[in-house]
Formats: C-alpha cells, structure tokens, sequence
C-alpha cells in the first residue's frame, strides 16, 4: 500500500509540475528519507530512484521508481505490483532492475541509480565486500 500511496503522490507532483512552468525551474527537494534531501544529478544526466515494499502476508511486492533530469524535473515515473514470495532485499533488487529497465525503454542513456540499499548498489557495481 506504500507504494501505491507514494506513486499516486508522484503522479501529483508530476501533474503539478507540468501544469505550473515557473515550478519547473526548481529541483524537488522534499525530505521523506529522514534528513537526507534528494540532490540531481550533474548536467546531461539522468536520475532514477528507486524503492520497493513487500506485503509478505499476502506475498505481493511493489515497486516503483522516478526519474528526473538535471534540473530535478520528473520525467517519468513507474510502479507495478506483483505476486511473489520475496523478501526485502530481493524485492529491491527487482526495484533496481525494474528501474534500468524503465530508462531503457525510455532510451534514457547517462543515469545515475540512487537506492536506499548499499548491499544491492554494491552488487551493481561489482564491489566486493572482502576488498574494503
């Protein structure tokens, strides 16, 4: 239910933004991550980021993700829901996959990946635990 609350909220805040140009011109900067603001990303990127929530009694995950331009304009968003048995980590590493793939089909080059699991950014990029 996260998800869908927190994408419904996304969706606004892209309507919001297309409706009003002189809110264009300012990134989202809105603190939902306890002290950490979103910052965008350097000029010619792409920022997606992205999460997931797990309903384990009901073995559903959600999964959604934003991206935004270096302006910190909403570009597009998505979500899906889907019925699997999964845990957290698991269902982040769908969240991180579901997002790339978005860019893809977007035929977004240049992004930068922001999560809120280390584990899954290291097993991204292929850091090895052992060798820090």
């Amino acid at each position: 239910m996260v998800v869908f609350n927190e994408a419904s909220r996304l969706i606004d805040e892209f309507s919001t933004f297309n409706r009003k140009e002189s809110l264009l011109r300012a990134p989202v900067v809105q603190d939902l991550t306890g002290g950490k603001v979103w910052k965008p990303p350097e000029v010619g990127l792409w920022k997606v980021n992205w999460d997931a929530s797990v309903n384990v009694n009901d073995g559903v995950i959600g999964l959604g993700c934003v991206i935004r331009n270096d302006e910190g304009l909403v570009m597009g968003a998505k979500c899906c829901v889907y019925k699997v048995q999964a845990d957290s980590l698991l269902a982040k590493a769908m969240a991180a996959l579901f997002a790339v793939d978005f860019c893809l089909d977007m035929g977004l080059a240049n992004i930068v990946c922001e999560g809120d699991s280390l584990q899954i950014i290291k097993g991204i990029c292929n850091v090895d635990e052992k060798l820090m």
